[in-house]
Parts: structure tokens; C-alpha cells; sequence
């Protein structure tokens, strides 16, 4: 498939660099009928396991806003709580930002819940 030759490299350099560019690229890769969403990288990794990875490990000095979007485009495909790890997004995303459902990026990425 010509779609999967030319966009499978490009989503799997930035599901190791990029996850809000991953998640954007794979939203229209889906208009296409290419599921990028769980497409594995060379080493197994995938946009869920760069999610997971990512809201287990301390900010450091960046900021952990800018993380709240992709964990909400995460929840809305994956699913809120992941039963490999147990994994709850919206448990997630409450603790860090109690107000998350009024922010724009909410809007976007139905069907997040609103954690109550």
C-alpha cells in the first residue's frame, strides 16, 4: 500500500521523538484506513507505550502541560485505563490538572471522560 511505504517511516521516527506529531499524523492516516494509532516502531514501541512512559516519568524541568493534550488523544482512542499496566488517563490527567475538561484540547479528543 503507497500509504503505508511513504507515512510507516515517518510515524515511527516520531513516535521515538514526537508524540503530539504522531497522534496528528496518525488522526489522518485513520481517513485513509491506515492504523497508525498501533503501529510499532522498530523497536516495539508504540504512540500507547510512549503515553504510558511518559505520565510514569517525572517532568524534570519541562512542562508537564504540554503533555495533557496527547494524554487526552491517548484516552479517547485507547481507552481510558489500559489493563496491561492499569494505566487510568483521566486519574491521570485529574491529579495534574483537576480543570482538564475545560481546557480547548478536551473538545477534540471525545470520548475522554470528564473524570465525574
Amino acid at each position: 500500500m503507497i500509504v503505508r511505504s511513504h507515512v510507516q517511516p515517518l510515524l515511527v521516527h516520531l513516535t521515538n521523538h514526537s508524540p503530539p506529531h504522531t497522534q496528528t499524523d496518525a488522526r489522518l492516516g485513520a481517513h485513509l484506513g491506515f492504523d497508525a494509532w498501533n503501529l510499532p516502531s522498530a523497536t516495539g514501541g508504540t504512540i500507547q507505550s510512549a503515553l504510558d512512559f511518559a505520565i510514569a516519568t517525572p517532568a524534570g524541568g519541562e512542562d508537564p502541560n504540554e503533555l495533557y493534550p496527547s494524554v487526552g488523544a491517548g484516552a479517547a482512542v485507547y481507552g481510558d485505563r489500559d489493563p496491561r499496566t492499569g494505566t487510568s488517563y483521566s486519574a491521570f490527567l485529574a491529579s495534574a490538572q483537576p480543570n482538564y475538561p475545560a481546557d480547548p484540547w478536551f473538545f477534540w479528543d471525545q470520548p475522554l471522560g470528564d473524570s465525574g
